[in-house]
């Protein structure tokens, strides 16, 4: 889901917010149907999904952006929610359509703002003759209702109450194409309710102070929706709510109808329109297919994300992302973009950690591990990537001159080359191949720009050794399948290993690497299916400054500087099974 959508719409009037614990906006929803993916043996997304009628999902619910209140800017969209003939839940006499928070957050603890905005039109309307409840706890000590109250005298009545504990506290006639914003002031350990509202684009005020409430919740016990009473002689008709802006907060009460916004107002001056949200991806039991934070896909579902416009970036964890250097030069590293994470903390409490709010676990998560808590969602900066590129794989033999050749330019590329052309990134390595029982010299130029066929760009001249390549897939490509075709070079069902050193860039210390590293992996020649291989990549002064544009490195290279080299020691080799035989799975 692009943040362009979100962040594009964001006004400059945007108040103080609290801590979003839970957020029901349908921000990460394509369609109704989603709602489908949950289960009692599957709780994913933000919705439990149950209380309906027998018919499709899209008889009760649907999505659009003309369903959320237009001042919520960031809303994509809102929901409409619809009672038929059908909308018969479990067998009861009553007709329901509810969605309820599926969340472990504390959401049922301390001080807490439930936030959500409703609306009616002519064309359906919520019949005033009935009795309808409307976003609801279970025990009912808060609640709103419409329509004609069961035991009442007369046959019907206007108005839309708030309710706590069956007494009516405020109350206005519900009228059509009216958005009224609503938050309920909840204080699970006082004990008390309170009740904020507000009409259109109006920020929310506090209309009635709290009041002693049987408040009692275990989180999972509010109903966004509608449960409407039977009555005789009034016929079932088809009646839609329309609901949006659905977010659950504590600290303190965000009063702009556009919602939570302390971290969207600065992005929405950082990011532009290049932004993209990455979040935690479950899949369906596909023992090919895994999905890491963000969305990053391994197997054969990466295919779904590149037609999302994701690629992956290399399978197994805390490997070394090969390809996604290659706009390093001019836009940093990846982490060095994101600006915001929605990150759990060891209390519970879930917050945005970005640079303005909450700092420190942010300048932490940006460039350390994920001991800082369990990240649900993070924003990048994004740019515009191409359709191809220029890259691909060439190969040499043996001999002593290649792998001095190849030391040379790569020392010559960190010192001058990258300094010419940001759009250029290099890999080399060399590697032990028993197929031929000879150690072979790799380069891996990649180039922003797509070349002619049969041309290379000039800054990867030293690289071309008079066409003396065993092997050369060099071409034009999109990224992803170029990093695709790296990827699938490291296959899965064997072992694999990797050590990592940066140190600064030498001539010598490149050269006695080599030497060292052949001599130590000699005796490991006989291994079933070893390749041992030590690839370098540069940190190029353009990287290093670039890593600057966005708030700094967290690991402290960034800035101006010498370039630095990366080596890897990557191994892999058979796994062994019963009686030591080795093991290659398919």
């Amino acid at each position: 889901m692009k943040t362009r959508s979100l962040i594009a719409l964001l006004s400059g009037h945007l108040a103080a917010c609290g801590t979003v614990l839970w957020d029901g906006r349908f921000n990460d929803l394509e369609s109704a149907t989603d709602l489908d993916e949950w289960s009692w043996s599957n709780q994913v997304g933000p919705y439990q999904w149950y209380i309906h009628g027998n018919g499709p999902t899209t008889d009760y619910v649907n999505l659009s952006p003309e369903f959320k209140n237009p001042a919520d800017e960031a809303s994509a969209q809102g929901v409409k929610i619809t009672l038929d003939s059908t909308a018969y839940w479990n067998g009861q006499n009553m007709r329901r359509t509810e969605l309820i928070p599926q969340t472990s957050a504390p959401i049922n603890q301390g001080k807490v703002w439930y936030h959500f905005s409703i609306m009616r039109r002519d064309i359906n309307p919520p019949a005033e003759t009935r009795e309808h409840q409307i976003a609801f706890f279970e025990s009912h000590f808060t609640e709103l209702k419409s329509g004609w109250l069961s035991g009442s005298p007369g046959t019907d009545d206007p108005l839309l109450r708030w309710m706590v504990g069956g007494n009516m506290e405020w109350s206005t006639e519900f009228l059509p194409e009216v958005w009224h914003n609503v938050a309920y002031e909840i204080d699970f350990n006082a004990g008390t309710v309170g009740f904020w509202h507000s009409t259109g684009g109006d920020d929310l005020k506090q209309i009635v102070a709290p009041v002693s409430a049987s408040t009692s919740s275990n989180g999972a016990d509010w109903h966004l929706g509608v449960l409407e009473l039977p009555r005789d002689g009034y016929p079932d008709e088809v009646e839609d709510l329309y609901f949006s802006g659905v977010y659950v907060e504590s600290g303190s009460i965000t009063t702009s109808v556009t919602g939570p916004a302390s971290y969207l107002t600065w992005l929405a001056a950082t990011l532009g329109d290049d932004s993209v949200i990455i979040g935690i991806i479950r899949h369906g039991g596909d023992e090919e297919a895994a999905y890491e934070a963000g969305g990053h896909a391994s197997g054969p579902w990466s295919k779904r994300w590149r037609g999302r416009g994701a690629s992956s970036c290399g399978r197994r964890p805390r490997r070394l992302p090969r390809r996604c250097y290659s706009r390093s030069s001019q836009h940093g590293w990846a982490y060095d973009n994101v600006v915001n994470y929605e990150v759990v903390l060891a209390s519970g409490e879930v917050v945005n950690a970005n640079a303005h709010s909450h700092a420190d676990p942010f300048w932490a998560l940006r460039g350390g591990d994920g001991n800082f808590g369990i990240m649900t969602r993070f924003e990048v900066l994004t740019f515009d990537l191409g359709e191809t590129m220029r890259g691909g794989t060439a190969a040499y033999g043996p001999d002593q001159e290649t792998k001095a050749a190849v030391i040379d330019g790569l020392i010559a590329f960190a010192e001058h080359g990258s300094r010419t052309d940001a759009k250029a990134h290099l890999i080399a390595s060399i590697g032990y191949s028993q197929a031929v029982d000879a150690w072979e010299t790799t380069v891996i130029p990649d180039h922003a720009d797509p070349q002619p066929e049969g041309a290379h760009p000039a800054v990867f001249d030293d690289f071309f050794l008079g066409g003396s390549a065993v092997y050369d897939s060099l071409a034009n490509n999109s990224l992803a399948n170029l990093t695709e075709h790296l990827d699938a070079s490291s296959l899965f069902g064997y072992r694999y290993t990797y050590y990592t050193l940066t140190a600064r860039l030498n001539r010598r210390l490149l050269a006695d690497m080599v030497d060292v590293f052949q001599d130590e992996m000699a005796p490991l020649r006989n291994v079933a299916s070893v390749l041992p291989s030590m690839p370098w990549q540069i940190i190029a002064e353009p990287q290093r400054e670039a890593m600057e544009l966005n708030g700094g490195n967290a690991l402290g290279i960034g800035g101006r500087g010498e370039p630095l080299l990366v080596m890897n020691i990557f191994v892999q080799w058979a796994r062994f099974g019963w009686r030591g035989r080795p093991v290659r799975m398919p």
